[in-house]
């Protein structure tokens, strides 16, 4: 069978599988908003700790979302609380692990302000709303950004980063964007100025949150429902790497490949179809997921200091050539990659 063949087989298989996935996620969904409905709509925090770094006093506050099954707090993740806190942000660390042992809680506490254990309910935004709800007025700080542990890095100075996130550029930042399900940032990085901290309709998003344990309604209601509500306020948005410039340096790149070429024919199986899909999807304007096809073309050419941690774990869209990731990442970065190869031999 010729690729293009095999390429139409797996469209229609890909949109049978959407249409049941979807129909099953929209019963799932409506089911937990249920569920959610009839719960106590009070935090779910198990225990609050202080930490080293004064918290009353900081103006610019990072809150960090965490999930271990074993409460471990890795040296990747030891790596971003001591990147936030050398870019002079204060954290609030906020752990949704069924474990958070004294070791871990003693590691925490000289890297951030607050740490904070809750049950597993709600995700990532949950505990967003229960870190934020710890903070009081929002209205007395400077600046806030949302974080999470599904991301490993930051591979260059993250106070570089953060002074190109300027409130003269935008109101919220965000490391990259998507236009999956509709145009959102994505939240496992977010930075939102003062005018977003004094917004009424801001406030209120996580105060009305309601805890959701189910991942589909999360990212369509909550995430993707941010950023609608950020731009319904006629805020100024931004991606830091943008899924438009990325798509556009894919597809010329893409352009100056010869299929018929010697060169084009001795590559993998898998790479050759992977051309073709990119092609195919990239021409017709289908939203792909950036952080992972493309994935080498943002940390080499784009010099974004992230990479999805599921890419390198599970590697869900089996993109050929990640094996090369610790020779990509050596040519641009001095991080040290043991931190990823020690997380990934636990959870791999």
């Amino acid at each position: 069978m010729t690729v293009a063949g095999v390429l139409m087989i797996r469209k229609i298989l890909r949109l049978f599988w959407i249409w049941l996935r979807g129909t099953v996620n929209v019963a799932a969904m409506g089911l937990s908003r249920g569920r959610a409905a009839i719960r106590f709509r009070t935090n779910m925090v198990r225990q609050t700790y202080a930490g080293d770094i004064d918290l009353e006093q900081a103006t610019k506050i990072a809150i960090f979302a965490h999930w271990d099954s074993t409460g471990q707090i890795y040296r990747y993740v030891q790596y971003q609380l001591q990147s936030l806190r050398d870019a002079g942000y204060t954290t609030v660390f906020v752990s949704n692990s069924p474990i958070l042992d004294e070791s871990s809680i003693n590691i925490l506490k000289p890297l951030v302000g607050r740490v904070i254990w809750r049950h597993n309910i709600g995700y990532d935004f949950g505990a967003y709303k229960d870190a934020i709800a710890s903070l009081g007025d929002l209205r007395r700080l400077h600046s806030l950004i949302i974080a999470n542990d599904s991301t490993y890095g930051p591979f260059s100075s993250l106070s570089d980063l953060i002074e190109r996130a300027d409130v003269s550029g935008a109101d919220v930042y965000a490391i990259t964007d998507s236009w999956e399900l509709r145009y959102h940032l994505q939240s496992y990085f977010m930075l939102f100025h003062v005018e977003v901290l004094q917004n009424k309709a801001f406030n209120e998003f996580w105060q009305n949150l309601t805890y959701v344990n189910n991942k589909q309604y999360v990212v369509r209601v909550y995430e993707v429902g941010l950023t609608k509500l950020l731009l319904d306020s006629r805020l100024r948005l931004k991606a830091l790497f943008p899924y438009d410039d990325l798509a556009r340096l894919v597809v010329n790149q893409l352009n100056l490949v010869d299929t018929a070429s010697e060169a084009f024919k001795r590559l993998p199986k898998a790479e050759q179809e992977m051309y073709f899909v990119l092609q195919n999807s990239l021409s017709s304007g289908t939203p792909m997921n950036g952080s992972h096809f493309f994935w080498d073309k943002l940390l080499l050419d784009m010099r974004c200091p992230y990479i999805k941690r599921e890419l390198l774990a599970v590697n869900p869209m089996r993109i050929p050539g990640l094996i090369y990731w610790r020779e990509h990442l050596a040519s641009v970065s001095d991080y040290d990659p043991e931190m990823i190869r020690e997380h990934l031999q636990v959870i791999g």
